[in-house]
């Protein structure tokens, strides 16, 4: 019954019923903790699910909370370094990030750093999503040295994901562009890692927003640009 009540969740969310699908994955967490114990996996993916909804409301604390529960449970059933954990960490970072708490922010990001090299190793691309992450929030607060650097690094790690991999080289760009130390060389490679980055999420159909995102970007820093 539980898990007929998550695959309901996920079809209402789909539908754009958001409170709906929250209303019922916390009713599934509710049959989980009562029947499976408080630390079972499945609840720790639950919440999970709740805090990507509480994210696309735009309800950051809250995402935070259910992504915070969902990392407890994780812990508990982990022996050590754990590849879930990790991502659980880079998703608080991005929620602190996005609710203006970019000291919190970089915690989590550091945390999801130093657990996933254990995890995955220096090079992997998961990593490399974190040096991604540890740039957009330097990039927020205006530190463009270490925002450089987490940027070269996520592109040198590279990404299977074009989408992902476009990401990377456009966050490296705009660092570039808007550094006020960068050289007037250095402005025009950002810019051209920018236009390459747009032309490939332009090829995405689930990017909407973000592509929305570097259009705004381009159009006020790059007289030169003409969507791709």
């Amino acid at each position: 019954e539980a898990y007929e009540l998550a695959n309901l969740a996920t079809v209402a969310g789909n539908l754009g019923r958001k409170r709906e699908s929250l209303d019922m994955l916390a009713r599934v967490d509710e049959v989980f903790a009562r029947e499976q114990g408080e630390t079972h996996p499945v609840r720790a993916a639950v919440m999970n699910n709740r805090a990507a909804i509480f994210g696309e409301l735009e309800e950051w604390d809250e995402a935070e909370a259910a992504f915070l529960g969902a990392l407890e449970i994780a812990v508990a059933n982990a022996d050590g370094p754990d590849a879930m954990s990790v991502t659980l960490r880079r998703n608080l970072a991005m929620v602190s990030l996005y609710g203006n708490h970019p000291q919190k922010a970089e915690a989590y990001a550091e945390a999801a750093l130093a657990e996933g090299i254990a995890v995955h190793g220096e090079s992997h691309m998961d990593t490399g999503m974190t040096y991604g992450m540890l740039g957009r929030i330097a990039l927020s607060r205006e530190e463009f040295a270490p925002a450089r650097a987490s940027f070269q690094r996520a592109v040198d790690i590279g990404h299977d994901s074009f989408s992902e991999e476009a990401m990377f080289r456009y966050y490296l760009g705009r660092v570039l562009v808007e550094d006020p130390a960068s050289t007037a060389q250095e402005r025009r490679k950002g810019l051209s890692l920018a236009r390459a980055a747009e032309k490939e999420i332009a090829r995405a159909t689930d990017l909407e927003a973000t592509h929305q995102d570097m259009l705004d970007w381009l159009g006020i820093h790059d007289q030169g640009f003409s969507p791709g």
